[in-house]
């Protein structure tokens, strides 16, 4: 229920456009137009998702009710190698955020099936929110970002959390 209030009130503050929301929920237009502003559905070019909007597979746990700058005070993190995240979006381009620091790990992430970039979770202090891939412009439509946790070559012997804090999606 909180997620389905979360999603309404974006809707009405006009942070998730109408598209993105039939997109992930399998709404009609016409059911989903009910909780649109009074001015009609708003159309920005860019949405903010939090980690929820993530599936997930195997070990990943949530971290909630942070004030240090996390997007809605939660992420979602892991340190056993193999575990994936997806986040499925309808768009032209996705920023991805995660909060880095000294117990961070290292992940790969692909974009629909091309395995691509290593991502490093490292970083000397703490840093929550920040950027740590952006992909090249798509064509719109619907796209599959993954994440896979991987051990990092360097510091392998102990523990390193890779912490997804979020992605923008841009329409």
């Amino acid at each position: 229920m909180k997620n389905v209030s979360m999603i309404v009130r974006l809707l009405r503050d006009g942070v998730l456009s109408m598209a993105v929301f039939l997109a992930f929920t399998g709404f009609s237009a016409a059911s989903a137009a009910t909780v649109a502003t009074s001015k009609g559905p708003v159309q920005p070019r860019q949405v903010e998702l939090d980690c929820d909007w993530f599936t997930h597979t195997a070990h990943w746990e949530r971290v909630r009710e942070r004030q240090d700058g996390r997007l809605h005070g939660s992420s979602l993190r892991s340190f056993h190698p193999g575990d994936r995240a997806t986040l499925d979006f309808n768009g032209e381009a996705v920023r991805l955020y995660g909060v880095l620091g000294p117990g961070g790990g290292a992940a790969i992430v692909s974009l629909d099936g091309h395995a691509g970039h290593v991502l490093s979770f490292f970083a000397t202090h703490k840093e929550t929110h920040t950027q740590v891939y952006a992909s090249p412009k798509l064509k719109r439509g619907t796209h599959r970002l993954v994440i896979d946790v991987v051990r990092p070559h360097e510091r392998p012997a102990s523990p390193r959390y890779v912490n997804l804090d979020g992605a923008d999606v841009v329409l």
